[in-house]
């Protein structure tokens, strides 16, 4: 943390016995910080950025994304899944549903390839192990409405906050990639 000022930067969060990092932030709507631990025993925890008190809300070792108007999306094997997640009792409600499946994991990163917008756009990569990739737009019936980015050596993807535009990275090697903004 860092004042708007500038100065000092201070961590927020503080490593316990056993973990190796805190990664994937993301802030919450109420100012609050989510985050992936990983370590002896990874998960997701949510905690204020004015106390070090920390709550645990899921054992995983890819991270997971808030999306509004209050789901925890996270992955199970290549399943992506939501469930609700109550911003009071930080704890997850009712039981997972299943939103797509066979969604690239990110193996031992945690970096999982989905992408959610702030209004609930969801963008994801198909399972693999890169290369040959398509980004297909898909209405919330699930009806496809056409392919964005024709199949090809795509890599991770990323979504504007108001779900308007990707991007993406294109092309193998270290010289040979692009970003594109769709």
């Amino acid at each position: 943390r860092v004042l708007a000022q500038g100065g000092v930067t201070a961590p927020v969060t503080k490593l316990e016995e056993g973990e190796a990092g805190h990664v994937f932030p993301q802030f919450l709507p109420d100012g609050r910080l989510l985050y992936l631990t990983r370590g002896n025993k990874p998960g997701i925890y949510i905690q204020s950025l004015e106390s070090p008190q920390r709550t645990r809300v899921i054992s995983s070792v890819g991270r997971a994304v808030f999306s509004p108007p209050g789901f925890l999306l996270f992955m199970r094997d290549s399943a992506l899944l939501a469930q609700r997640l109550n911003l009071s009792s930080l704890q997850l409600e009712g039981e997972p549903v299943a939103i797509a499946e066979d969604v690239r994991s990110g193996g031992n990163n945690g970096r999982n390839g989905f992408a959610v917008s702030n209004n609930g756009v969801l963008a994801y990569r198909a399972g693999g192990s890169g290369g040959n990739a398509q980004v297909t737009i898909y209405n919330r019936s699930g009806k496809s409405e056409g392919i964005l980015i024709e199949r090809g050596d795509n890599g991770p993807l990323a979504l504007s906050p108001d779900g308007r535009r990707l991007i993406v990275t294109h092309g193998a090697g270290r010289e040979g990639r692009d970003l594109w903004v769709k």
